[in-house]
């Protein structure tokens, strides 16, 4: 007798996480219990909101929010004034939430860009919902370039900061001048900051930069205060409008558009998801390239291209993703200001160039068994690490700093020469080593435990040697030292990815103990920075612990 297959009914209601990773989901709510057990981030859970065509007063059809995926979401707006009203009715009482702003999150869901973005407004909303006076989406393509900003959906949180009782546009000016401004730039002098003397005077001629200054602004504050986040959204999804209207009417020049790309892919760096969304910064890569082969560039904006280049590499060194690399005939390796301390890059401008050639060669080896590395690349690999110890910072050219300021770039600078040598190392056995990576380690810690915290604005770029490092300590006094100083490196730029790496820093040295008890058992002791722990394709490496937690680790 033939046995009758009992048909299961598919579940479709599965988090984000589980659907990525085509794993089944328990669907658990309000965090699935899979993710929890695997030990990540669950990505909640995405509301799908499918209104049925009906007919307009005119008879026509209205068009479907969802009928292709290829649809400009900002130029989904109803034709007819009566159907407009009856779709921001129905979503207003049905979600709290606007018809754009649903939009917005299905678009999002179904390109893998921010899956978690629904799940996060339902918490955010529920607390900060208001009535809009304006909707986000205007009524005629006139209303969208407008001078005076619209009111925000959420009031600005009452916290302890002394701009929060200013009006909006007074609390994104005042926030992003005495704060978020300086985790942009190494610069002490807020004369010397060009995201304050060139960036924030044209938000009057172009309305999307001061949207984009709000964004950040939150973005970093949030780190902090989770308060801020709901009005950050607000400020993003009007840039988004204004960024899509912008590119299709060619209303923006090169170097706006680049300067967008770059402060959405921080916003999204700083964001903390499981995943990053690099569209951002591809896109900022291809205005780069425009302003290279412009014959006349605007001067003000060269430090637009050591902003991407500092994202563009630090990124690289953790996600060694091929998709951010960069290859014109007009852009040379190394790319900066023209100062000799660079805004961002302080004096690692020559590293920063080594680094990126560097992270070229572990793309092309991060999946070949070590064995079987090509013999040319491992002699182009010698050549970075001799570049890197015979490397000294600049001495001309410093007028423009104090001593004391000069001294705590070289100091940052030499950390940032130490840890490429521990990644180039650990990337590439074949290369003898230079210094153990515990000994680069301790040269780290020692030019770091120099710098000044308070007043120091160098401190922003101390992140990613401090991981480099922190993933090589083993002592309980190592790692204390290291915990110590991420915090408070964390609470001077508040950058809200540092939490991130500090459970990854923390899973390696679980891992690292592990495996040296394991191999001793073996009767096989090693020392606590043999490769066979350290090394980057190791079960305690840092790479291995990002790739098994499926995560993105932003060093920057």
């Amino acid at each position: 007798m033939k046995k009758t297959r009992v048909s299961q009914q598919k579940s479709r209601g599965g988090c984000n996480t589980c659907k990525r990773n085509k794993i089944k989901c328990d669907e658990h709510k309000p965090h699935c219990h899979n993710c929890l057990s695997r030990g990540i981030e669950c990505g909640g859970y995405t509301k799908v909101f499918k209104f049925k065509e009906i007919k307009s007063a005119r008879g026509g059809r209205a068009n479907s929010a969802s009928n292709s995926e290829d649809t400009d979401i900002f130029q989904l707006q109803p034709s007819d004034s009566q159907l407009s009203q009856v779709f921001h009715h129905a979503a207003q009482s049905i979600t709290g939430k606007t018809c754009e702003q649903l939009v917005l999150e299905q678009h999002l869901a179904r390109k893998g860009k921010n899956p978690r973005l629904a799940s996060e407004l339902e918490t955010v909303l529920r607390e900060f919902r208001g009535k809009p006076s304006v909707s986000l989406c205007p009524s005629s393509s006139s209303d969208w370039l407008v001078k005076e900003q619209s009111p925000f959906l959420f009031e600005v949180p009452q916290l302890p900061y002394s701009f929060a009782h200013y009006h909006k546009t007074q609390f994104v000016y005042n926030s992003f001048d005495v704060s978020t401004s300086n985790v942009l730039c190494v610069y002490v002098a807020s004369h010397l900051n060009p995201w304050r003397t060139e960036i924030m005077p044209l938000a009057d001629k172009y309305p999307i930069i001061f949207d984009l200054l709000g964004m950040i602004v939150c973005s970093h504050l949030g780190a902090k205060n989770p308060d801020f986040k709901a009005m950050g959204l607000e400020f993003k999804v009007r840039a988004y409008h204004q960024l899509s209207r912008g590119l299709t009417n060619n209303l923006f020049p090169n170097d706006i558009c680049l300067m967008s790309c770059i402060l959405l892919a921080l916003d999204e760096f700083w964001d903390n998801k499981s995943r990053t969304d690099l569209s951002h910064l591809r896109s900022a890569s291809y205005f780069v390239d425009r302003r290279l082969r412009s014959k006349t560039p605007d001067p003000r904006f060269q430090f637009l291209l050591s902003a991407w280049q500092y994202m563009r590499v630090i990124s690289r060194t953790t996600l060694l993703n091929p998709a951010l690399g960069f290859r014109s005939a007009y852009q040379p390796r190394l790319v900066s200001d023209g100062h000799t301390i660079d805004h961002i890059m302080g004096m690692s401008q020559e590293l920063f160039a080594i680094l990126d050639s560097l992270i070229d060669a572990i793309e092309l080896v991060k999946n070949v068994p070590e064995h079987a590395y090509h013999p040319d690349l491992i002699e182009k690999v010698r050549g970075l690490q001799y570049s890197l110890v015979h490397w000294e910072p600049p001495k001309d050219g410093l007028e423009l700093w104090t001593a004391e300021e000069v001294a705590d770039h070289k100091v940052t600078a030499q950390s940032y020469r130490y840890a490429t040598l521990i990644l180039l190392q650990n990337a590439f056995p074949q290369v003898e080593r230079y210094l153990t990576p515990r000994e680069l380690s301790f040269r780290v810690r020692e030019e770091l435990s120099t710098l000044r915290l308070s007043g120091g604005a160098s401190v922003v770029m101390h992140v990613f040697p401090l991981f480099m490092a922190a993933c090589e300590a083993f002592t309980a006094a190592e790692k204390q030292w290291f915990r110590t100083k991420t915090a408070a490196v964390f609470d001077a730029i508040s950058s809200n990815n540092i939490k991130r790496m500090t459970s990854v820093m923390e899973e390696v040295w679980k891992r690292k103990c592990l495996l040296k008890t394991h191999y001793e058992s073996l009767n096989m002791p090693v020392a606590p920075d043999d490769h066979l722990l350290s090394g980057l394709k190791s079960y305690a490496s840092w790479f291995t612990v990002a790739a098994d937690w499926k995560i993105d680790i932003f060093v920057g």
